[in-house]
């Protein structure tokens, strides 16, 4: 794992190979998605039974079937971005000082793929409830809401921190003059 980490032609190849391939599956999904308009956000972040089969009723069979062709997709998106997280962080960890930087790989460099598994069991869960149209059960849409809930907020800290990564290399940087490449 370190050697591959200290890589220095195969780890931005493989940034900018898994940047492209995310961009291109967000792309994808919002153009599956875009005829539901907001009701794809609203179903992730509904928490009640009667919110979820209000917004199945309004979709109809064919809002319906839009949002489960999505899923041939999302099944696929969160192994792209959580490798494109882990592939950013990795980088821009090798371009910072040795001396900040320790022997072993953080803890936190897991969290893109605790998304991207919080996400799978979204999507799983999702299934379901559609199937259920409008008996969900209450336990149903709470686990909804509260996966989209985590989902997101993993997604978040793992920005957060590539965003704190790439300060502190533009900190160093300008610190010491020297290019990112130093």
């Amino acid at each position: 794992m370190k050697k591959f980490i200290s890589d220095r032609k195969l780890l931005p190849a493989l940034v900018i190979i898994s940047g492209l391939l995310y961009v291109i599956s967000q792309a994808t999904i919002l153009i599956i998605l875009g005829p539901l308009g907001t009701g794809q956000l609203k179903f992730q972040f509904s928490f009640d039974a009667k919110s979820l089969a209000d917004i199945i009723t309004a979709w109809g069979e064919t809002g319906m079937a839009v949002f489960r062709d999505h899923f041939y997709m999302d099944f696929l998106h969160p192994v792209i971005y959580s490798s494109f997280m882990f592939f950013l962080l990795c980088y821009l960890r090798t371009k910072l000082p040795k001396s900040e930087i320790s022997r072993d790989i953080p803890l936190y460099f897991l969290l893109p793929f605790a998304a991207a598994a919080v996400d799978l069991a979204e999507n799983f869960l999702e299934l379901a409830i559609i199937r259920q149209q409008t008996e969900i059960p209450g336990w149903m849409a709470l686990m909804n809401g509260l996966l989209s809930s985590l989902k997101w907020g993993l997604s978040a800290a793992c920005l957060a921190i590539i965003a704190l990564f790439a300060a502190r290399l533009a900190f160093y940087v300008k610190k010491s003059g020297k290019g990112a490449a130093a």
